[in-house]
This record gives structure tokens, sequence and C-alpha cells, in this order.
């Protein structure tokens, strides 16, 4: 194997100082090989319902990095929807949390939408990834999902718990800036 000239000066000046003590070990020990990560079972995420049909993807975990997750898609279905459909996705569920509505606001309404008709929330939670904070309203009872100035979710039910750390800590809470304004 041929090093670099860099490389074999210092192969050549750390060599002899590990033979002249006989016995020594480099200060750097090689470790067991590691062993690989047991390979994670593919599942089913619906991905876009309607009243007609759900759209069902086969995902695979890759890995993950901070709030990033990758995954691997081995398949799409466009699957009609039935009671026995919307009992093993549980599409009851999502239509409660994503068809809620709050004085007319609803999924996919913009931020300025919201601060029109719900006026000014009484505190705000950022997150670190870019584009998403809540909006907590104590007066209406609600917790609003924002992504890209978007509404996401609407949530009925702001827990004393929560409402105790907004109390005690400021209407501010998360990440200690707030998220920008929406684009006019």
């Amino acid at each position: 194997m041929s090093l670099p000239n860099g490389a074999r000066k210092l192969k050549k000046n750390i060599e002899p100082k590990f033979a002249a003590h006989p016995g020594a070990k480099p200060p750097i020990n090689a470790e067991p090989a590691a062993q690989p990560e047991p390979e994670k079972p593919g599942f089913a995420d619906v991905r876009e319902f309607s009243t007609k049909s759900i759209r069902v993807m086969i995902l695979k975990p890759q890995g993950t990095h901070l709030w990033h997750h990758n995954y691997e898609c081995l398949a799409n279905f466009d699957i009609p929807r039935n009671a026995k459909i919307d009992e093993i996705f549980k599409v009851t569920a999502l239509e409660k949390l994503y068809r809620q509505t709050i004085k007319g606001v609803g999924h996919g309404d913009s931020e300025e939408t919201v601060n029109k008709t719900l006026g000014a929330p009484d505190a705000t939670h950022s997150y670190q990834p870019f584009g998403f904070f809540k909006k907590i309203y104590f007066k209406d009872d609600v917790i609003i999902l924002f992504q890209d100035h978007r509404v996401k979710t609407i949530t009925r039910g702001v827990s004393p718990e929560l409402k105790k750390e907004i109390e005690g800590n400021g209407p501010h809470i998360g990440q200690a800036h707030l998220p920008p304004e929406a684009p006019e």
C-alpha cells in the first residue's frame, strides 16, 4: 500500500516509539466491529384522504437526523373508502384532526386570516424547525399548529399544565425567537 509523503513521515516517527517499549500499545485501540442496526419493518401511512378514497404509502424507515425522518417508499395505493378501511387506518381521527374548524378558520387558512378572526393569541410556541409554530387561545380553548404560516391542525383543549407554564414563563414558549411574520 502506498502512503502519501506526509503519512510516511508520520508513520516513521510513531512506530519506533512503540517498538522501544515492549508490550506498549498505540494510544487508540481498534474497537470491535460495529453491529448493524436491526432492520425496521415497513409500515402503512395515510398521505391523503377524501370522502371517496384514501392514498396510502408503504414506507420503510431509513434513519433520522435532527427532526428529519428519512424513509424509502415501497409502494403507493389509492384505496376506496369503506367502514373497514376507515377503521384500519383510523380515518375518523384524521378527519377530526384536519377538518376541525373554529369560527370558520380551518386547515390551510393563512395566519393573517387566523389573526383577523381570533385576534391576538394568549401564547406562541415556536420550534427549531423553521416554519412550525403554535398559537394558543385560552378563550376559545384551542391550539392551532401552523406550518409555513398556514393552519395545519386545530386541537381543542388547552391543558391546565400548559396554561400554568404560560402564566409562569410568559407568552412565548419554546425557542427563544418568535416566528417571522407572514409575508404581506
